[in-house]
């Protein structure tokens, strides 16, 4: 069981550092204004600002090697990547890095999360 629970502690670790490099000012504390019948919630407001500041997207992660490894290539590329995704489980993570290492690239959710 302590394995398991350190292997989800390593992945929970990297979207909280990858949660606290991502812009979240735009959610506020008041975005919930009333429930409607069913339940859900509901936010009314004025559409006065940019509206996709609300579409910023939050930590992503993923299980498919071949997505990990392409968006090391194109970090290596010069490519602009804001918000790469995070291998899902330890497993993914080993091999990805491996594999990644063996290409020649850096895995690009520790580039632009600075680790």
């Amino acid at each position: 069981m302590l394995e398991t629970e350190d292997r989800v502690s390593r992945i929970e670790a990297l979207c909280r550092r990858r949660r606290a490099n991502i812009d979240m000012d735009w959610l506020g504390d008041d975005r919930y204004t009333k429930v409607d019948e069913r339940g859900h919630k509901i936010r009314e407001q004025t559409a006065d600002h940019d509206l996709t500041a609300m579409y910023k997207p939050g930590v992503s992660t993923t299980g498919q090697l071949w997505i990990l490894r392409t968006e090391a290539e194109l970090l290596a590329d010069g490519v602009d990547l804001d918000n790469p995704h995070i291998p899902a489980s330890e497993d993914i993570l080993e091999e990805a890095v491996d594999k990644i290492e063996a290409d020649g690239h850096e895995p690009a959710w520790e580039v632009v999360d600075g680790e």
